[in-house]
């Protein structure tokens, strides 16, 4: 079996953006992975998916910023 698990470190490496980004991305549901006693793990095929998939939209700091505004 060659499946390829990558930690916060990896998948952060592999997309070029900061740990602490993966972190919060993975918190907030918006990048499929799942949490093996106490830490993220995802599927590097699944992230590929993803990355590919037309239902991943990028978050902009005004959307971002009006979530924070209305009360959940």
């Amino acid at each position: 079996m060659n499946t390829e698990i990558l930690t916060i470190k990896d998948l952060a490496l592999l997309l070029k953006v900061k740990p602490v980004t993966i972190y919060k991305l993975a918190g907030r549901g918006r990048i499929p992975g799942v949490k093996i006693a106490g830490s993220w793990r995802f599927k590097k095929s699944i992230i590929d998916e993803w990355m590919e998939s037309p239902e991943r939209k990028p978050v902009s700091r005004r959307d971002k910023q009006e979530k924070e505004l209305i009360p959940a």
